[in-house]
């Protein structure tokens, strides 16, 4: 009878959470997306957060399902919040509709393995966060309140990765690699894809409106960051959104050419300083970094691109086999590389090849569908956006994405539970700009055409 009663006091408790839970999503639907993103992206993995009883099921996962209902809700209840349609939607949904149907058709070995595909699959579902932003952020105050809390955590990640970055002793560390694996286990790198986001809307806030204190020091610390994560592919990555952002702005604003130069001369001087005049942990970490930056060159010879390329051997072997539909979610691929204890074999650093593998050409076609449609939308539609920092985010978000696209070749962000919730951000918060933009301008052309027209009398 105790147990029993026990029981019941959870489960009440439960329910007046999820009550209130309810409660506070519906009267303020951004800040349940923000907690969506913070719970995914913020400085620990996806899978370090607490489990609800349901599986591999975490509290994000819910939040995200109850933002779908309240979203259901609100378009019964008024014409207002009817259901506003986009032309990525139907690559998304497809998308996740042929995930779910292979997680739904995958043999698995009990429960416990269903539910280990369900922590991959629930991946695809963080793209459909694209719906909500774009259904929930219908005004600029909402879409930029949006943008601006997600800029702030990205900074304050940042900041607290620094911190910790002179918690750990350099001295008794002998490589970069040390100090990588150091910060791995600190940080997790789960907040990579929301900074290197930020990072490329911050930088093109910068070019776009002028020189601004506040923007360079987000730049910087963005910049500090990841030269203490010692991550290889984002020394590759950072520079190609630079040069890619340079290339198009530069071409509309003349005077960015020369804020280039001022910033480059400004980064030099910095670190040089810093170097001769800053305590020996920070000198540490400035060797290490050049180290680290070094051994790019030689990356192709490393024992990392030799075990990436016999991952794809296997995956392509996978794959030729069964080429439609995929293997499913949580199967084996491949043997055991990384010695006795590795037990993820079903994990491929490809993000291209993770999709190929686990869904298919099925799978593979929307999801090629949806980045077409994304990336061309915002290259063609930056220039026509007034508002400057709206036009920084479009501009931003698309640049991010290709720069993702290229990393993604080594690490599959596309396909892992941290972070991924930004793709979703990045779709809907241009695709709600991109309406907001219509709008003004059909406003503009009601209003001059009012001006244009005869005064009576």
């Amino acid at each position: 009878m105790d147990f029993l009663l026990v029981k019941a006091v959870i489960l009440v408790d439960c329910l007046l959470i999820l009550a209130t839970l309810l409660l506070l999503l519906y009267s303020n639907p951004i800040a349940g997306i923000f907690a969506v993103l913070a719970g995914t992206c913020f400085l620990n993995f996806q899978s370090d957060l607490p489990l609800t009883s349901v599986g591999s099921v975490h509290i994000p996962d819910i939040i995200l399902l109850i933002l779908f209902f309240m979203l259901f809700v609100r378009s019964q209840q008024s014409s207002r919040y009817r259901i506003i349609k986009g032309p990525l939607d139907k690559p998304l949904i497809i998308f996740a509709v042929i995930g779910l149907a292979k997680l739904l058709t995958t043999n698995n070995d009990g429960l416990s393995d269903f539910f280990e595909g369900v922590r991959e699959f629930k991946v695809i579902g963080y793209y459909l966060l694209a719906i909500l932003v774009a259904n929930f952020a219908r005004d600029e105050r909402e879409v930029k309140h949006l943008v601006c809390g997600c800029l702030l955590l990205a900074c304050i990640t940042s900041a607290v990765v620094i911190a910790r970055a002179f918690i750990v002793p350099p001295s008794s560390m002998d490589t970069s690699a040390d100090i990588f694996y150091a910060q791995e286990f600190m940080a997790g790198g789960s907040a990579n894809i929301l900074i290197y986001w930020s990072f490329c809307t911050l930088f093109s806030l910068l070019l776009i409106r002028g020189i601004n204190v506040k923007y360079m020091v987000g730049c910087g610390i963005y910049l500090v960051y990841f030269m203490l994560m010692y991550h290889r592919h984002m020394y590759i990555g950072i520079p190609f959104a630079v040069g890619i952002i340079c290339m198009f702005i530069i071409r509309r604003y003349k005077s960015t050419f020369f804020m280039m130069i001022l910033m480059s001369l400004l980064i030099i001087c910095v670190v040089s300083f810093a170097y001769m005049l800053g305590p020996r942990v920070l000198r540490k970490h400035i060797e290490l970094t050049g180290e680290r930056l070094v051994s790019v060159k030689t990356i192709k010879d490393s024992s990392t691109v030799e075990y990436r390329q016999i991952e794809n051997r296997y995956a392509m072997e996978a794959i030729t086999q069964r080429p439609i539909f995929g293997i499913g979610f949580n199967r084996s691929y491949r043997p055991p590389l990384y010695g006795p204890d590795d037990k993820i074999d079903w994990f491929l650093h490809n993000g291209y090849l993770w999709i190929m593998l686990k869904m298919g050409i099925s799978g593979c076609i929307p999801f090629i569908w949806f980045s077409f449609i994304f990336v061309k939308r915002g290259l063609k539609n930056w220039k026509k956006i007034n508002d400057k920092f709206l036009k920084s985010v479009v501009l931003g978000s698309t640049i991010s994405y290709l720069g993702l696209g290229l990393i993604n070749l080594v690490v599959a962000y596309f396909m892992q539970d941290w972070g991924v919730a930004i793709f979703g951000l990045m779709f809907g918060v241009n695709e709600s700009i991109y309406r907001l933009n219509d709008r003004v301008g059909r406003n503009n052309n009601q209003i001059s055409r009012l001006e244009a027209l005869p005064l009576a009398g």
